[in-house]
Order: C-alpha cells, then sequence, then structure tokens
C-alpha cells in the first residue's frame, strides 16, 4: 500500500502539489501557523522563497521547511536548501532564532554517510534537523493520515471513519452548516467533565447519553482532550459511515502504547462488540480505553453490548436550562437583544445546537420574524431524519406521531383515556399501539418498561404538532380542542401555546382563533369547564372574555369590611389568589383588553371588599415589574395606579392604593418564572428611571402629597413611610431614582408634621436619614424643632438602631455606653420622674419592639447603681409612671438591698401598684438575706403564691423557686405546701405550674436527687408537677437527667411516662421528646426499664400510632456507639423473652425504618428462637410505605441479602413470603418509573 502511496506522489504531484501534501501533513503532525513562502496563494504553483515555508514554535523561534521533487544528487540539493536557510541576508532571521530546519523529500537514495553529515552542519549552529523523504511520507499517510491520502492523492486508503482529533472537528464543522460547531466556548459542563474523567482513569469504557443536541459530543471532546494531555496518549476519533472499521482500526494501533478512541454516536458504529474488544487487547503492552456518545434511545442495546465485554460506566447529560442557553447565545453568537433571546430559549427548548441554529438565522436575516416562526428551521433540521422513514408518507403513522405530539407521553396500559382521541383520527387501540411501535423502530418514540411511549426529541415533536395539525391540516384542531381540553387540559393548553409561540405567523394565529372559535360557545353550557377555557385562551378573544368575567362581577355578592381593621404588615396582604373571578383576570397584555381587565379588578374589588388582599396578590404577582417593563415604559404599572386613582373615593381602594404603592416604589423586585419541566428560576430587576418609570412614581407621589393633606389619613400615610421600600437600598446603584422619590418624600413630610407630635414626626424623619445624607439634605436641621425635644434626645441616646451603622463591634458598645452615661449624668434625681415619663411616652408611641431600648435602659440601670438617690428616685418614678417600660426587677432590687433596709424597699413595692408588681414581690424574696426573713414575710409570701394563680396569665416570667430555701425554718414542707395549693386552685391550668416548677427540674438550679429529698413524702404531687411542666413546655428536663433519676428511685416513673405520652397525643411531636429517655440507656437496669415502657406505651393502647414513631426514635442510632449497643442489646434481648409473643408484631413494626443491619439481626435471631411461620407471617420485612427513609430498591436489596441467610426445610414458607415481598417491590419500582414519566400526563 505504501508503495502505491509513493508511486502517486512521484506520478501526480509537481513542486507546488508537494509542498502542499508537506504542509498539509506537518500541519497535522502538529506545526501550527503555517506560512508558505514558496507557493503562490489560490494555486499549486510554486514561487521563489528562502525557506518554503515557516513556522513559529512555542518558544518563539522559528521553523524553516524546504521542499525538493528533485531525484539526483539529493545530499547535495539538501545541503544547498540548509545553507539558504542559514543565510541571514536571505531569511532576515537570525541563525541563533532558528530551532529546526526540516527538508521533505522525493528520493530514496540519500545515504546514512550523507544524513549524519546534513545532521552535523545543523547542529553546529545549534539547529535541529528533520527529513522526511518520500518512505516516511508514504508511511505517516498510510498508517496515520489516510485522509490526507484521500484528499491530496486522490486515494482512498480506508473506510474514511478514523480521524486524528484535530480533523474531525473540522470535518463535523464542515458537514454541518449552521449546527453548533465543536469550536463554541465550553460552557456548563465542568462538574460533568471533571466526572467522566476521573471515571475514564478508572474504566475501559465511558459512554456518555442524551438527546440530540444536548452537547455529548463537544463535552467528550473536552474529556478526551484533558486525558490526553495528562497521559500521552494518542486520540483517536471514530465518525462510522455504516463501514467495517477494524481493518483499519488494527492498522491505526499498531505500534504498542496508550490510545483513547472516541466514537461519536456509538449505536451507528458497524462492530462495536469487535472495537471493545481491543480494550482488552494485550494489556501488558496496550492501554485502550473508549469513550463514546450514544442518543438516549438507543442506550440500552450499546450498553449491554459492551458489558459482556468490560465493566461499563454511564452518564447522562441534560439539557441546558432557560439560563444556560442565553449565556450560550451571548458568549457563542454575541446576541444580546432581550427580544431575540427569548424567541431562541423558547425555540430551543434546552437544546443547544437548536438555539445555535435559531441564533445563526437571526444574525443572517437580521429580523426577529426570522425566528417567529421556525417551520424552516426544523425542517431543515429534521428534514433527513423524517426522508429515511415512512412517518411522512404513511398517512397512520403521520395521525400517530400528531397525536403522541400532543400528550408528549402515551400509557400503552390505558389507551381508554385517549379513545376519545383517537376516534377523532378513525384509529382503534390496537392500531394506534402498532403504529407506537413502528415509530418507536423509527426512533420517532422510545418505549419505557414496555408501557409508556415517550417522545425522543421534543423540538421534532413540536414539528410534527405544526406539521399534522397545521401545514397538511390531517385533524381539524378544533376537535383536539373540544375532546382534549376536558380530559387533557394541560396538554391542549401547552399544543396550543407552541402552535402560537414557535411556529407564529398571521396565518398561525388567524387559524388557532378560528379553531378556538369553533368550540367557544360549546364551553359555554358547562360554567366551570368555560371558565377553566377562557383563561386559557382569552388572548385569542379577548372581548368575548372580558364580558364573560364583567357579568361574573356583576353576580357577585357585594361584601363590606371593617377597613381600620386590616392589617398593615405585608405579610398578612401575600395571600393565596382562590378566587375564581380574579383567577380569570390574570395573563393580559398591552393592547390584548389589559386596560379592561385591570378596570374590572378595581370593580371587583369595590364589590367585594374582603377580596382586596388577593387583588394585592394579584396585582404584585401578575401586573409587577418584570424583565419586560423596561422595553414597554412601566405601562402595566401606569395602567394600575391610574386605574386605581380613579376609585380612590372607596376607602377599600385607598387601602389597596396604599400598599400596591408601597410594592411600586421598590427599586428592585424578585421574580419567579416557570420554566420548562416546571423548574422555577428566580431572578432580579432593577428599576430605570426611565419617563415610563418617573410617570407611574410621579403619580403615586403626587396622590400620597394629597392624602396626607388629610388628617384623617395620618396614620396610613406614616405607615406608608415606615414600609418605604428603599430605606436600606445601595446609594451608589440607585442615586437617581432615590434623589428622584426624596423630592417627594420631603413634600410629604411637610404636609405631615402640621399635626404629628413632635417626636413621632423626627422618628418618621430618622427613617430617612440614610437618603437624605445622599441628597446632602441635613432633616436635623430642617425640623429643628421636633428633634430639639427631650423625648427625642433620650431616644437617640437609648434605642440601639442609632449605632448599627458603626462597623466596630468595641467602638460601637462605648459610644453607646458613654451617650448613656451622659443621659444619666444629665438628671439629677429630682428629674427622675421626668426622665421615666420621657421613656415610657417613647415606648407608648413606638412598641417595645419599635423603640429598641431594651439594652439601652439595662446600661442606664447599671449607672444608677452609682447614686442611691437617683436609684431609689428612679425606682419610685418607675412604679408611678412606669406601665409600658420593661425592666427585669433583679436589675434594681439587688443595688436598692445595698443601700435601704428591706422592710422599706419591700413596703415601697407592696404599696406600690403597677404591672409587673407581682414578678418584683417574687424577686425582692428571691433577693433578700435569709436573716431577713420574718414569720410575716413566710405568710405574706404564702398569700402571694394564691393570688399569683390569679394573674398568671397577665405576667410572663418564671419564678426561682430557690427562694423557698429562705422559708423552710418557718415552713420544712414549703415546697410540698405549695405544691399542693396549686394542685387543689389551679385546676387544668399548667402554665402556673411552668412558671413555679421550670427550674425545680433545671441542673442549675436543682439536682435531681435534692427533688426527691423535697418531695420524699410527696412523690404524687411531684410527679403531677412534673408532668403539668411538660405539657405547658416540652423542652422542660429535655434531656431526660431528672426523670431517668426517678426512675432509678421508682421504676413505675416510666409507667407514668408512658402514660404521659399517650395523654398528649394530640400535641405530640417527636422532636419534642425524642432525647428525654436517652440517659436510661446507661442506667444498670435498662433493660427492664424499656421492656416496661416498650409494654406500657405500644402494646394494646389506644393512639399508638404517634407513640410507635416515638419508640422508633428512641430506638434509632445516634452516632454513640456504646448508647447503640444497648440499644441493640435491648433489641435482641426482647425477641428473646418474648418470641411467642404477639407483642413482636408492634416491635417489628418499629424496626421497620431503622438500620438494615439491625433490622436483619432482629429478623435472624427471631427464627433462631422460633421458626413458626404463622407469627412471622405478620411480622414487618420493610416498610409499606413507598416513599421514606429507604428507597424501593432498599428494601429489595435487603430482602435479597435476607433470603441469602436462611436455608433449612423449616423456613421454606418464610422464603417464599419474602421472595413474594421482593417480587412486590420489584413491581412498585417499575410501576414508581412509569408512574414518574406519566405524572404530567392527561391533567
Amino acid at each position: 500500500m505504501t508503495s502505491k502511496i509513493k508511486s502517486l506522489i512521484l506520478s501526480t504531484l509537481e513542486g507546488g502539489g508537494f509542498q502542499d501534501l508537506c504542509d498539509t501533513l506537518l500541519c497535522a503532525e502538529g506545526y501550527e501557523d503555517i506560512f508558505s513562502l514558496g507557493m503562490k496563494a489560490g494555486t499549486l504553483k510554486t514561487t521563489t522563497g528562502n525557506p518554503d515555508t515557516y513556522f513559529r514554535s512555542k518558544s518563539g523561534k522559528y521553523i524553516f521547511v524546504a521542499y525538493t521533487t528533485e531525484q539526483t544528487s539529493i545530499n547535495k540539493k539538501i545541503k544547498e536548501d540548509i545553507e539558504k536557510c542559514l543565510d541571514q541576508e536571505k531569511t532576515g532571521v537570525s541563525v541563533k532564532d532558528i530551532e529546526k530546519i526540516i527538508c521533505c523529500h522525493t528520493s530514496s537514495t540519500l545515504k546514512a554517510g550523507d544524513d549524519q553529515a546534513l545532521r552535523k552542519l545543523c547542529s553546529s549552529h545549534g539547529i535541529e534537523l528533520e527529513l522526511y523523504g518520500i518512505d516516511r511520507i508514504a508511511n505517516l499517510l498510510y498508517r496515520v493520515y489516510p485522509y490526507i491520502a484521500k484528499d491530496k492523492l486522490n486515494f482512498p486508503i480506508d473506510s474514511n471513519q478514523i480521524f486524528p482529533i484535530e480533523e474531525f472537528i473540522k470535518q463535523y464543522d464542515n458537514s454541518n452548516g449552521r449546527t453548533a460547531p465543536l469550536t463554541t466556548t465550553f460552557l456548563y459542563r465542568e462538574n460533568e467533565k471533571k466526572e467522566i474523567f476521573e471515571a475514564l482513569e478508572k474504566e475501559k469504557v465511558i459512554i456518555i447519553l442524551g438527546k440530540a443536541g444536548v452537547g455529548k459530543t463537544r463535552l467528550a471532546l473536552e474529556i478526551a482532550k484533558k486525558y490526553q494531555e495528562e497521559n500521552n496518549c494518542r486520540i483517536l476519533c471514530i465518525k462510522c459511515n455504516h463501514l467495517p472499521i477494524m481493518e483499519d482500526l488494527s492498522r491505526y494501533i499498531s505500534t504498542a502504547g496508550k490510545y483513547l478512541i472516541f466514537v461519536d454516536d456509538a449505536n451507528e458504529l458497524v462492530g462495536l462488540s469487535h472495537l471493545i474488544e481491543y480494550t482488552i487487547k494485550d494489556e501488558d503492552r496496550y492501554d485502550i480505553r473508549i469513550i463514546s456518545t450514544v442518543r438516549d434511545y438507543a442506550c440500552k442495546s450499546v450498553i449491554n453490548e459492551a458489558k459482556k465485554l468490560v465493566n461499563v460506566k454511564s452518564y447522562v447529560i441534560s439539557k441546558f436550562s432557560n439560563q444556560e442557553i442565553q449565556e450560550f447565545i451571548k458568549t457563542n453568537l454575541k446576541i444580546e437583544n432581550n427580544d431575540y433571546i427569548e424567541q431562541i430559549i423558547r425555540i430551543a427548548g434546552g437544546n443547544p445546537r437548536i438555539a445555535y441554529m435559531a441564533g445563526k438565522l437571526a444574525i443572517e436575516k437580521n429580523d426577529l420574524r426570522s425566528i417567529a416562526n421556525m417551520e424552516e428551521l426544523y425542517k431543515s433540521y429534521y428534514g433527513f431524519f423524517l426522508e429515511t422513514t415512512t412517518i411522512l408518507t404513511d398517512l397512520r403513522l403521520c395521525l400517530t406521531a400528531g397525536i403522541v405530539s400532543i400528550f408528549n407521553i402515551i400509557d400503552l396500559e390505558n389507551l381508554d383515556r385517549i379513545q376519545d382521541i383517537l376516534n377523532i383520527v378513525g384509529m382503534d387501540k390496537e392500531a394506534f399501539t402498532t403504529n407506537i411501535h413502528s415509530l418507536h423502530s423509527m426512533e420517532y418514540v422510545e418505549i419505557k418498561s414496555e408501557r409508556v411511549a415517550r417522545i425522543s426529541d421534543q423540538c421534532l415533536s413540536n414539528y410534527m404538532l405544526y406539521y399534522v395539525f397545521f401545514e397538511k391540516r390531517l385533524i381539524n384542531f378544533s376537535d383536539i380542542l373540544r375532546v382534549g381540553f376536558r380530559k387533557h387540559k394541560n396538554s391542549t393548553i401547552k399544543s396550543v401555546d407552541i402552535l402560537l409561540n414557535i411556529f407564529y405567523s398571521d396565518k398561525m394565529k388567524e387559524y388557532l382563533i378560528d379553531e378556538i372559535s369553533k368550540v367557544w360557545d360549546e364551553f359555554k353550557t358547562d360554567d366551570k369547564m368555560f371558565g377553566e377555557f377562557v383563561r386559557a385562551f382569552h388572548i385569542f378573544k379577548p372581548e368575548e372574555s372580558l364580558l364573560y368575567v364583567c357579568e361574573k362581577v356583576e353576580q357577585a355578592e357585594s361584601v363590606n369590611i371593617d377597613i381600620n381593621s386590616l392589617e398593615n404588615e405585608e405579610r398578612e396582604w401575600n395571600v393565596d389568589i382562590k378566587d375564581d373571578i380574579l383567577q380569570l383576570l390574570v395573563g393580559y397584555k398591552k393592547d390584548h383588553g389589559l386596560t379592561e381587565a385591570i378596570e374590572l379588578i378595581v370593580k371587583y374589588c369595590m364589590k367585594r371588599q374582603d377580596a382586596v388582599k388577593l387583588v394585592y396578590s394579584l396585582f404584585k404577582s401578575y401586573y409587577s415589574v418584570n424583565k419586560d417593563s423596561y422595553y414597554e415604559g412601566y405601562f402595566v404599572q401606569n395602567l394600575v395606579i391610574d386605574k386605581i386613582r380613579e376609585n380612590l373615593d372607596s376607602p377599600v381602594i385607598k387601602k389597596l392604593f396604599y400598599k400596591i404603592s408601597s410594592h411600586y416604589l421598590s427599586l428592585y423586585f424578585d421574580c419567579v418564572e416557570i420554566e420548562r419541566d416546571h423548574v422555577l428560576t428566580s431572578y432580579r430587576i432593577s428599576v430605570v428611571l426611565t419617563e415610563g418609570c418617573k410617570q407611574y412614581r410621579t403619580k403615586i407621589w403626587t396622590e400620597i402629597i394629597s392624602l396626607a393633606n388629610d388628617k384623617d389619613n395620618l396614620e396610613d400615610i406614616v405607615n406608608f413611610l415606615c414600609t418605604y421600600p428603599n430605606l436600606y437600598a445601595n446609594k451608589s446603584n440607585f442615586s437617581d431614582e432615590l434623589k428622584f422619590d426624596w423630592a417627594n418624600i420631603c413634600l410629604v413630610l411637610e404636609c405631615i408634621r402640621l399635626y404629628m407630635e413632635p417626636f413621632r414626626f423626627a422618628y418618621i424623619c430618622s427613617k430617612f436619614f440614610r437618603i437624605s445624607e445622599m441628597c446632602s439634605f441635613k432633616l436635623t436641621e430642617k425640623y429643628k424643632e421636633a428633634f430639639d425635644t427631650e423625648d427625642w434626645s433620650i431616644y437617640k441616646v437609648l434605642s440601639h438602631q442609632f449605632y448599627r451603622d458603626t462597623s466596630n463591634y468595641e467602638e460601637m458598645e462605648a459610644v453607646f455606653k458613654t451617650n448613656i452615661k451622659r443621659c444619666y449624668e444629665r438628671y439629677h434625681f429630682g428629674q427622675m420622674n421626668d426622665l421615666v415619663q420621657h421613656i415610657n411616652s417613647i415606648i407608648s408611641m413606638l412598641g417595645c419592639k419599635e423603640a429598641d431600648m431594651g439594652e439601652g435602659l439595662e446600661i442606664l440601670c447599671i449607672f444608677l447603681t452609682d447614686d442611691k438617690e437617683k436609684l431609689w428616685a428612679f425606682v419610685s418614678a418607675f412604679f408611678k409612671f412606669g406601665e409600658n417600660i420593661v425592666l427585669r426587677p433583679e436589675m434594681l432590687i439587688s443595688p436598692l438591698l445595698k443601700y435601704y433596709d428591706c422592710k422599706k424597699i419591700q413596703e415601697s413595692i407592696w404599696n406600690a401598684s403597677f404591672l409587673m408588681k407581682n414578678q418584683w414581690q417574687f424577686a425582692y424574696y428571691e433577693l433578700i438575706d435569709d436573716s431577713q426573713v420574718t414569720q410575716d414575710d413566710y405568710q405574706q409570701l404564702m398569700n402571694l403564691v394564691t393570688e399569683s394563680i390569679v394573674v398568671c396569665g397577665e405576667e410572663k416570667y418564671v419564678i426561682n423557686l430557690r427562694l423557698l430555701d429562705k422559708f423552710i425554718k418557718y415552713s420544712p414542707n414549703i415546697y410540698v405546701n405549695i405544691a399542693k395549693i396549686l394542685l387543689n386552685e389551679a385546676g387544668n391550668s399548667t402554665g402556673i405550674f411552668s412558671k413555679y416548677f421550670s427550674n425545680l427540674f433545671n441542673a442549675h438550679y436543682f439536682t435531681p436527687k435534692e427533688v426527691l429529698h423535697i418531695y420524699q413524702s410527696a412523690e404524687t404531687e411531684l410527679k403531677h408537677v412534673y408532668f403539668k411542666c411538660l405539657e405547658e413546655n416540652n423542652y422542660i428536663d429535655y434531656r431526660g437527667t431528672f426523670l431517668s433519676e426517678f426512675i432509678l428511685q421508682d421504676i413505675d416513673w416510666i409507667k407514668w411516662y408512658a402514660k404521659y405520652i399517650q395523654e398528649t397525643h394530640e400535641s405530640y411531636s417527636v422532636n419534642d421528646k425524642e432525647y428525654r429517655l436517652d440517659t436510661c440507656w446507661q442506667q444498670e437496669n435498662f433493660l427492664n426499664i424499656f421492656d416496661l415502657y416498650f409494654e406500657e406505651l405500644l402494646c394494646g393502647k389506644p393512639f399508638y400510632w404517634h407513640s410507635k414513631g416515638y419508640f422508633q426514635k428512641l430506638l434509632s442510632s445516634d452516632g454513640q456507639k456504646e448508647i447503640d449497643y444497648r440499644k441493640e442489646q435491648w433489641i435482641i434481648h426482647y425477641i428473646r423473652a418474648n418470641s411467642d409473643s404477639e407483642n413482636l408484631i408492634e416491635l417489628f413494626g418499629i424496626l421497620l425504618n431503622i438500620k438494615k443491619e439491625i433490622r436483619k439481626k432482629a429478623i435472624l435471631c427471631f427464627l433462631d428462637c422460633n421458626s413458626n411461620y404463622e407469627l412471622f407471617s405478620h411480622l414487618g420485612l420493610v416498610s409499606n410505605s413507598w416513599t421514606g427513609t429507604s428507597s424501593v430498591t432498599d428494601k429489595i436489596i435487603f430482602c435479597e441479602e435476607l433470603l441469602s441467610e436462611i436455608s433449612g426445610v423449616q423456613f421454606l414458607k418464610h422464603k417464599k413470603r419474602i421472595k413474594d415481598e421482593i417480587a412486590k417491590w420489584k413491581a412498585v419500582r417499575n410501576n414508581e418509573e412509569v408512574e414518574e414519566i406519566l405524572m404530567k400526563m392527561y391533567q
């Protein structure tokens, strides 16, 4: 074969042809950026040049090439060519800048000695010489570059299926027209690339699966390049042309070494199994890997064939998301226009190849209309495929393809659901099924689990929908609407959407209007169905749709509400739009009924005032600022505000105006859209201050200013200002917008200051400090009289919000304390009444949360402890004027006790009348010294206990029960006595017990042994107190420190605890109680404890379902080896001790969702103790739930593992049950797979 190649070179190529052949060969060998000086451009004629060709190496030096076709005196000719290359006057290049000289010749007579002399000549100048004689050239063309021989010599050496990677890319791109070339920027597959590359390092064969056009080939080539870089291997790329390939392959890999073979569309390759055999060929000398792409519909046969020989790893490549398609278009086609991008996204359906084709077409035509109707693009893309099938020529197949295109998914075992559709085309179920299998053989559909037929390519399906129902009109689409909308609403709507948006034209729109009009009146007989039909297709008949809604609004019953009862909090206004009439008014567009729709929404709100929150949510969800608003000049926002302003005389519309205006004044909007495959995509849109934006914001502010002039609107205006959405916006990003709003805010402030209390006005102004600073406006100077009040002076010092802008926390705290100290020093003891009244007034106006003065007041109290007179005066003032102030009593009582007689303090507290008095009284007894407690104090305390039962619900605090220790000398059983009083007097109130006894079961205050000693003669009272505390607050004794000690003292406590769990089943939450018994696992008698607990809690008891969940949590692993071991011990112990008891049915029901290793041990333990099948048949093996902690596959694996460990004649029934279980769950798994596919069908 090489002789034939040499003969062709000598006989067919002259100087220019030989140079062209060698230039191509050298490029294939890796020499880049060729410059041919010795050949006239565009011809094969040689010209004079020195050298004939040159390259630049990666080092920046030159590689010179000389060519000759002389047959005689070859040594002399090559030497002359070398000397010319070394002549700087001829080349213009210094010898030191030449890295290599290559000489290509057609002679076979160069002697070894001549070769050596030529190389010495070059090496003496530090230059490498490389010779390509005709023998070497012919061998390379035969073994490595046969496509060059075919191209340059018109001599096909092989089947033209194997290429080096660069040639493969070139051939691919040249043969695919507008299709995305393999040289596009690689995007969004880095994770897949990393994962597959790592697998390729370990496995012999990798298969990449996916739909046509999703980027399988692009990804595989990226991985191949990386593999070559890191493993220094040779890459062979195979693109099949349906010819035998093994003879070619044997020639390409005749030399031992590392190879990576890339097979594109392996399902089309002839002799795939023989190719795979090469991966296990002489593994000592060869390291051969295969990476291939396969379209998903053909994957099974390819994978199964490969698995017969080697391990195979397969990876499914998904489509791009809409965002990824957008970036793909922008990066590779530089398309930035949003209108173009959105249409391309809609057309592509996640397929980057189609996206690229559409983008190229849009660029070529420079017209959005060129991609509005994608008929031609789809026809050119899918034409070849359809021409190779009988789909277009066989009417029955074509109709079947059309029907499948409506649904995308067909359940072949439930064709009754689409019988009405089949009747339209006159096809029975058997014929339809036969056609589906024919389409499957043509790769139009894939069949899953021999039941579900699914479209292989969504874009092809779109085209067939267009072809069947519009281009050829083989079926009246009105018939599909008539039948399909009633039973297959979602599929029918989606079909209309595809036809309108992907194949848009005036003719298509007219066609759909005509078809929808044919059935419009027919649906009117069913009002509910007609409402849904109107909602789906109102864009085709907007006037008729709106007339229908108008009639519904007129028929709606009027409902009035108390407008003042409406909450202001935003969360209370965000509601689900569960209103049939309002749902009919979404989705309208400019020039297609939008104005009338907004009018009807407002009209409906006035009539049904109880729907005002629904209307707000509708405006916010469907008519808010979105990605189209900027391009539409904020038309929708202007329209909504206009229609609301026209009806501001209605109080409910005025309330709606405040809410929607606050929303529209935002500077950015978070939007969510539902994309392909029900994927939610969120994005943020920033407002741009265009003329349209100015218009709607001006309308809002104009109306707000007008309303602000009326004192009756004050509270609504104040709330509006306080909820202004841009208070913390980035000033640099929105400077123009904020300045625009600020000018209007100033006008509103001017209006309301006339009838607002100065402090409250200053507070409102403070909300805008950040924005006013940006606008170089000093609010404190403009409204000096409001900010000069004492209330404001105190608020500014004590409120933490004025210190949050300080970046350094320590610095902020220091400034905070310094300012409070100055405030404290400014007031002498005679002015404490004024100070307290100012603080109380501030909190009264703003509320504790908004005032944010809690920490400031605590710091103030610390400073007060330094001056006894100020301290006493402040406390006295607090008793008189501090009804809105919340202070911890110990902060003031403790320092008072240092300065004053305790009786004076007691008298002051007891004689005062203030909200927190009861808490202060208990705190007083907690803080006084034991020696100061008297018999009278004991009596007063007991009275206080009785009184506190009455006021329990009014005050929320917890008593430190340790204060009772001071009174034991007057009543040794005071703890028990108080418990009895509360148990007798409090009835079913649990709050009072939590208030008194929470700390009794807190290890920071008492130890369990102390509690048991205190109540040693009153165990019943202790039991009632403990469980009433738990009932009120599940977090008491959360870790079970006290309960475990109580159980150790008396095991009956476990019975009482089980009863408590039973009685509180309605408020039961597993997480509330899961840890309380954990400490019991550490006790020596844990087996007895949990035997008793299990039987008391579950066996034969009502409400056992929630107790079962609790016990399951109790037995679950928590990662502590010793505890987990004891849990397993108890399970095995209980099974052995009760192997004949039906209680095991309950236990195994609990074990279903714990670790499978323990479950298996439990089952085998039971079988070891009891071979009786009757009881075994009732034991749970795996959960009957189809969801939960273990998948269906886990259940199957568990049963198979269990089955392998059971043997013996006595267990034959047991084994049959396990096998039946395996078969059941395999059927479930198969059905799950099918149901997952069918989930979106027939809706």
